[in-house]
């Protein structure tokens, strides 16, 4: 792969020598550790584009660099940076016994064989100063987007390490203290209902992880102690010591049972509505059957057979304001005749009185003869008036029956 294009790929997908930098300055505390006991010598391998020893040099660190890219070489040398073309592991090799304080390798174990992994991770054990420390960052193959896409966009990566892989092979190499930090990614949401929002941070959380080792102190021989320095206090400040899927998924399942709560309290409220809903339409119904039977109590009543009256007064004086008086008596009459026709119908012994008095008086036979065959008058109503009932119409059946009647006596 050529030089050139490896460093405009780094450019394109790693970030900018900016962003590293800042992602760089998470480390501080270690070495704030570390120049606490007086220890400022450092060695960083594979230090591409230089910001880390930027930030060393920035600090008063003794600080050198190697590359096998001849760009980044020459890039970082112009800065002023001391860096030269070599492999990590002859370089190590080359270095005396016990000699620096601080090894680093920003994402350049993901680049080796394992075997020639091993063996660079032991040089470092050798190189280093008592209580000096190795760190190591690398991608974490427990994101899914980092394992499953990511690592794979350089095409100088061998294969992913897993955390716990790397802190083993680091603790065979003789370190007494190996811890794993992961970091780099977004920020944790706030809210933890917005379920969207936690699985994009939980695909983009720790894209990255550090093996930060620390090597242990001969006090005598054959008695081994591990380092003095605050590291721990250190590694505290550094990103996460546990990845989140654990967590993820815990809060996955407190979703979906809040989800299945609030699903069946929707339920339950819908129940409790429509039984509410069905209690209102019993009683508005049980309401309209009380009012019918009022209505039917009112209509029977003698109030509503005075109303009746009223109301066919009032038909009457409409019919005599546009009919005159006389034709209303005689309306009257026909209509009172009518009623006594009907209730004669009923009556045995009244209908055998009437006969009698109709043969007294002829000219009752020629009024019932008017009741049966003469035309009714219609009356000319203004429709703006109410008409009055057809019932004040006289066609009396009653009134053929006597005429019958009393021709047949007659006869």
């Amino acid at each position: 792969m050529q030089d050139t294009f490896y460093l405009r790929l780094e450019e394109r997908f790693r970030g900018s020598e900016q962003q590293i930098a800042q992602r760089l300055l998470q480390y501080v505390p270690v070495l704030e550790s570390l120049e606490q006991a007086g220890q400022v010598v450092a060695l960083d391998l594979g230090c591409g584009r230089g910001e880390w020893l930027s930030l060393l040099t920035e600090r008063h660190w003794q600080v050198s660099g190697i590359d096998l890219n001849a760009s980044m070489v020459e890039r970082c040398n112009k800065q002023g940076l001391k860096v030269r073309q070599q492999d990590a592991l002859s370089c190590l090799k080359a270095l005396p016994d016990e000699s620096k304080s601080l090894i680093s390798g920003f994402h350049i174990a993901e680049h080796m064989a394992f075997d020639e992994l091993l063996e660079m991770i032991g040089e470092a054990h050798r190189v280093l100063l008592p209580e000096g420390v190795l760190l190591l960052e690398t991608p974490n193959p427990e994101n899914l987007h980092v394992g499953a896409h990511t690592f794979y966009m350089d095409p100088s990566h061998r294969h992913p390490l897993p955390p716990q892989l790397l802190q083993f092979a680091i603790q065979e190499q003789g370190f007494a203290r190996v811890d794993i930090r992961r970091l780099n990614g977004g920020a944790r949401p706030q809210n933890t209902m917005a379920f969207g929002d936690q699985i994009e941070w939980f695909l983009d959380a720790n894209l990255d992880y550090v093996v930060i080792a620390q090597k242990c102190v001969k006090v005598f021989p054959g008695q081994i102690l591990p380092g003095q320095l605050p590291l721990a206090q250190a590694l505290e400040k550094i990103g996460e010591a546990n990845f989140h899927h654990i967590e993820f998924y815990g809060m996955a399942r407190e979703y979906v049972e809040q989800t299945h709560q609030r699903i069946a309290k929707v339920a339950q409220n819908y129940q409790r509505i429509t039984h509410e809903q069905q209690g209102q339409i019993q009683a508005l119904q049980s309401m309209v059957g009380d009012l019918q039977g009022t209505l039917g109590q009112i209509n029977e009543s003698g109030f509503m057979r005075i109303v009746a009256g009223l109301n066919r007064l009032r038909r009457l004086g409409i019919y005599t304001r546009h009919h005159g008086l006389a034709a209303a008596a005689q309306l009257i009459i026909k209509k009172v005749g009518s009623g006594l026709a009907t209730h004669i119908r009923v009556r045995p012994r009244l209908h055998k009185a009437i006969l009698q008095a109709v043969r007294k008086f002829p000219c009752t036979r020629q009024w019932l003869k008017s009741l049966v065959s003469e035309p009714q008058p219609q009356p000319d109503v203004s429709p703006a008036i109410d008409p009055p009932r057809q019932d004040t119409d006289i066609n009396s059946p009653r009134a053929g029956e006597i005429l019958r009647d009393l021709n047949q006596s007659r006869s």
